[in-house]
């Protein structure tokens, strides 16, 4: 009797030690969720979003009259690059517009003959792409993609 009692009360223990551990690791598994979602949400909501544009100037004299146009949705928008001195390089950051959901982004300016050079930069571009691009202009006027 007194081994019986003994084995029962081994067994009721062990049984609260399982009961506890699945307890412990359901409420690790949902606190893991949670982190996971936090942070899934949180990149979504903080990440930069956009293009970033290197344009360096490899011609012997200063690029002006450049902007990036970004088509989308049958609309355009242009944003005009500042000046780039001979050897310069210049940053631009395109935030794109809260109604672009996909379009293109064209690099536009006139060259040393006075001509209008238009590139393509991204030909397929959609709103949560973080995009970094670096473009040279070389002394004929072409612009190459790095």
């Amino acid at each position: 009797m007194v081994n019986y009692a003994l084995q029962t009360a081994l067994d009721e223990n062990n049984y609260l030690e399982g009961d506890i551990m699945k307890k412990l690791s359901i409420r690790i598994i949902i606190g893991l969720l949670i982190i996971g979602l936090v942070c899934t949400v949180g990149y979504f909501l903080f990440a930069k979003k956009g293009v970033n544009i290197t344009i360096s100037n490899h011609t012997n004299q200063s690029i002006s009259n450049c902007f990036i146009k970004i088509n989308y949705s049958g609309s355009a928008n242009d944003i005009v690059v500042p000046a780039i001195a001979s050897g310069e390089s210049q940053e631009i950051s395109v935030e794109l517009p809260d109604d672009f959901t996909e379009g293109s982004l064209i690099l536009c300016y006139t060259d040393n003959n006075n001509n209008k050079q238009e590139k393509t930069i991204i030909g397929y571009l959609e709103k949560n792409y973080n995009i970094d691009i670096a473009l040279s202009i070389d002394d004929s006027g072409r612009i190459i993609i790095n």
